[in-house]
């Protein structure tokens, strides 16, 4: 071997060392608990574990066992919160029983392109449509395709919270209220015939930009978590929640409300940012009771905004007598 070979092969080694080390920090400080900016790392596990495992082949072939073993830990630590995204295999509708296409989009509220948000809409066909940072001025501009849906319940704003349902569903019950002292919309109603019906949550908290943000948004999930129990029959949520699946806030709204993570089994879908694409993290949800069966669930193409928007189909598990 050369000695330009051999100065290449040990930089190149080195910096491999640097990259798995930087990986392996930020999956250690996405431990330290309660403090608002190391919880941000928390959400980026699936590309820990894409950094780490090449960076533990490569020392172990470079025979840096040293660093090998240790960088392992951390791509074992990050592998074991991401596996359940991987593993187990996707409901099936019971024969006969309607299913129900739901799509989300946080259409930015900032964004432009009402035609490409309008077109995904129209491509997807889906009998519900939840949008958050709905303004009046996307209501108007969407108004031509949104005509489709004859039920609906709006809460426009001009922040980044105005938020809207729209279904060809039967709506029997629609109410706009708040979780939490943050003052966001949250849209909660009954849709489907009385013996077949389901309540579907929207929302959308605060992202966490600081620790105040961080607080109420938490405020605002655990508020809703708390009365997701007390709806009888099959519950879906759907919105951008400000939280990967990683989340330690994420992990607790499922164990208070009772809800499970439709994305599990499927991989993982990114959603924000846009134009990172698989690349990014998932922070728009569809989360289901038990009686409520998830058949496809898939994440949408770019339509303007900084989201991704997803597209959910379900079906509602036959009631006991």
């Amino acid at each position: 071997m050369s000695e330009r070979t051999s100065r290449w092969r040990i930089g190149a080694v080195g910096l491999v060392q640097v990259v798995g080390t930087g990986a392996a920090g930020a999956t250690l400080l996405a431990y330290v608990p309660h403090a608002w900016p190391f919880e941000l790392l928390v959400h980026w596990r699936v590309q820990y574990v894409a950094v780490l495992v090449p960076a533990v082949l490569v020392l172990l072939a470079a025979r840096r066992f040293g660093w090998s073993a240790g960088l392992a830990v951390f791509a074992v630590l990050d592998g074991i919160a991401v596996a359940p995204l991987f593993m187990g295999e996707p409901d099936r509708a019971p024969d006969g029983t309607p299913v129900v296409r739901a799509l989300l989009a946080n259409v930015n509220s900032g964004n432009l392109r009402a035609d490409l948000v309008g077109a995904a809409i129209r491509a997807t066909d889906p009998d519900v449509v939840v949008l958050e940072e709905v303004s009046a001025r996307w209501l108007r501009d969407l108004a031509p395709v949104l005509a489709a849906y004859p039920f609906s319940e709006t809460a426009p704003r001009n922040d980044n919270f105005g938020i809207a349902l729209f279904s060809r569903i039967e709506m029997r019950r629609a109410l706009t209220t708040e979780f939490g002292s943050a003052g966001l919309p949250t849209i909660v109603a009954s849709l489907g015939p009385q013996d077949a019906s389901f309540t579907l949550v929207a929302t959308h908290p605060l992202p966490p930009m600081g620790g105040r943000m961080r607080y109420l948004r938490d405020e605002q999930l655990r508020a809703l978590a708390e009365e997701i129990p007390a709806e009888r029959g099959p519950v879906v949520l759907l919105g951008d929640l400000n939280t990967s699946p990683f989340a330690p806030i994420f992990r607790e709204f499922l164990a208070t409300s009772g809800l499970r993570d439709s994305s599990v089994g499927r991989g993982h879908q990114a959603t924000w940012p846009a134009r990172f694409g698989p690349f990014g993290i998932a922070l728009d949800h569809c989360l289901v009771s038990d009686d409520v069966v998830v058949t496809r669930r898939e994440v949408g193409p770019f339509v303007g905004s900084d989201h991704l928007p997803i597209t959910v189909e379900f079906a509602i598990r036959a009631r006991r007598p």
